[in-house]
């Protein structure tokens, strides 16, 4: 009976005491992925919430607010400013008699009146008041009003003296005064409508360009020698042509009003 006694491989049982595999439990004792749960546990993303608690989408932009010192409405003192006028009671006035003073185009502001007064040089780029309540247009210094000048409202009162507004003019105000008393004044086209229009060419050598007028009165006077060298054309309920300068209305005068006289 040496075998069953000694029974050495049965004693020693290596393999089932040590138990190596079952002791350690690498795999399913430790279970490292299950107890750690690391991916479930941190949860990054479900637990930070970024998009969702931040609300990046739905969180006002901070440039939009609104602003609880909003800047005063204009004022017809801010709006004539902001053209370079100067706000007085008759409206925007823009001083522009100095030699060579406001360069640039002269924008009046809309819906109220405008007195702009150019001096030699001064308004090179011309008057726009096609916006304006009325407008007073003075030109009086040589080369003054070198640029195109419109005018709008109710009244447009325009001035030319000595070799001044070589730029076109044109109105379509209400009433329009348009007088080209100076030597050499108004060379460029002129064109009027409205209710009423008055085109005065005192000056010698004035519109030579001609006259287009096509308001519901018209009246156009060319006294001024040389004066009005070019076309006079009139329309409207009534128009009035006086050709009465020396060599003035050159190229003669086209009348299509109801009544022309």
């Amino acid at each position: 009976g040496v075998s069953p006694a000694s029974g050495g491989t049965l004693g020693a049982g290596g393999a089932v005491p040590s138990g190596g595999a079952f002791s350690v439990g690498g795999v399913p004792g430790t279970a490292a992925s299950l107890a750690l749960g690391g991916a479930v546990g941190v949860g990054g993303t479900a637990s930070a919430g970024g998009v969702s608690e931040a609300g990046g989408v739905s969180v006002p932009d901070a440039s939009m607010a609104v602003d609880s010192n909003p800047p005063p409405p204009p004022t017809p003192t801010s709006l004539c400013a902001d053209r370079g006028g100067t706000y007085q009671p008759s409206g925007c006035f823009f001083d522009c008699h100095a030699r060579g003073s406001c360069a640039t185009i002269v924008k009046c502001p809309g819906d109220q009146a405008c007195n702009v007064d150019c001096g030699t040089n001064g308004c090179a780029a011309g008057v726009d008041g096609s916006l304006a309540a009325s407008c007073t247009v003075t030109c009086s210094g040589g080369n003054a009003c070198a640029g195109p000048i419109q005018c709008s409202g109710s009244n447009c009162h325009v001035t030319c003296g000595d070799s001044t507004c070589s730029g076109t003019i044109a109105s379509n105000a209400s009433a329009s005064e348009i007088v080209c008393s100076g030597q050499n004044s108004c060379t460029s086209a002129i064109t009027c409508s409205g209710d009423s229009c008055t085109t005065t060419c005192a000056g010698n050598g004035s519109c030579r360009a001609g006259v287009s007028t096509y308001a519901s009165t018209n009246a156009v006077a060319c006294t001024g020698r040389g004066s009005c060298a070019q076309k006079v054309q009139c329309a409207g309920a009534t128009c009035t042509i006086n050709c009465s300068g020396q060599g003035s209305c050159g190229a003669g005068t086209t009348c299509n009003a109801g009544s022309c006289l």
